[in-house]
């Protein structure tokens, strides 16, 4: 590329980069509070349900002991407060409100993680083409090569602010599920009603679809155990619309991003000892070197 290109080539990075940033300053703030309401929305489902089958098991007396175990301040006492008065006067409360405001507003709560999945995903293309052209930059001399460079890292720079400044914590409802099944029991009507059915005939890679058989299989009356099998074991949820499977991934990312080592090892046990490799990437986010790992070597006696 001569210079007149790598002028040209990079105002158009710039405009790029210039459009996403004006999205993400008009529609962040805006998108994140609702990305956090909605997950509030769903929190408070829950506590008012377990607030509502408190009272008529305990007590308000009961509820109190509860705050009190766990050394709650005022400002919980306070929300707890309106919890109490927002229930106390029903006569009943339906277990599957809980379920229902999951399903309305995971769906819009993933909603905007993919708007924003999608825009980084932009992004990162963006820091690699900008990187493309630092390396056409750098077999240039003189001034003009340091301005186009420093432009170039500035940008680059800025992008990786913006992509760490619009991070939407991921958040998953798995613990409040299993407390819920504690107190409660799902019929399998009701389990049905809740999700969207896989009911393609063959998966993308041939296997064949066995939801129907799956949901034949299950108990009329789902405990915790039944429950889990059935969307994060058996994955009768469509692919497209499976919140209940996410609220289980979730926690089993998790675990993998705090225990590395554990999941490798399960994996090796299962299927051999296999090369792995580091991935060091450069500033543009490509990948500079692949490193291989130490083998995990046990003793064998």
């Amino acid at each position: 590329m001569n210079k007149i290109q790598i002028n040209a080539a990079l105002v158009r990075l710039n405009e790029k980069a210039m459009k996403y940033a004006k999205t993400l300053q008009s529609e962040w703030v805006n998108d994140a509070l609702l990305y956090v309401d909605y997950a509030r929305k769903i929190q408070n489902t829950f506590h008012k349900l377990a607030t509502f089958q408190t009272l008529q098991k305990h007590g308000e007396e009961g509820v109190w002991e509860v705050v009190e175990e766990r050394g709650a301040d005022e400002d919980i006492r306070e929300i707890v407060s309106r919890w109490i008065a927002e229930v106390k006067d029903r006569e009943s409360y339906n277990p599957l409100n809980f379920f229902v405001a999951l399903r309305l507003y995971e769906r819009k709560r993933d909603e905007i993680k993919q708007k924003y999945n999608q825009i980084h995903h932009e992004l990162g293309k963006l820091q690699r083409q900008y990187g493309k052209l630092a390396d056409e930059t750098e077999k240039k001399k003189g001034v003009f090569a340091e301005r186009i460079l420093e432009d170039i890292s500035f940008r680059n720079q800025a992008i990786i602010t913006l992509k760490e400044t619009t991070e939407l914590e991921e958040m998953s409802f798995r613990e409040q599920i299993e407390l819920w099944f504690t107190t409660n029991r799902m019929r399998k009507s009701d389990f049905l009603s809740l999700i969207t059915l896989e009911k393609r005939l063959h998966y993308w890679d041939g296997v064949p679809n066995q939801t129907n058989q799956k949901i034949s299989e299950l108990p009329d009356e789902l405990d915790f155990i039944a429950f889990r099998d059935a969307v994060f074991m058996d994955k009768v949820e469509h692919d497209q619309d499976c919140y209940f499977f996410d609220q289980f991934l979730h926690d089993v990312m998790k675990f993998i991003d705090e225990n590395p080592g554990a999941m490798f090892g399960a994996f090796q046990k299962s299927f051999g000892a296999i090369s792995t490799y580091t991935a060091h990437t450069d500033e543009f986010g490509r990948i500079a070197n692949l490193e291989p790992n130490k083998p995990n070597l046990t003793v064998v006696h």
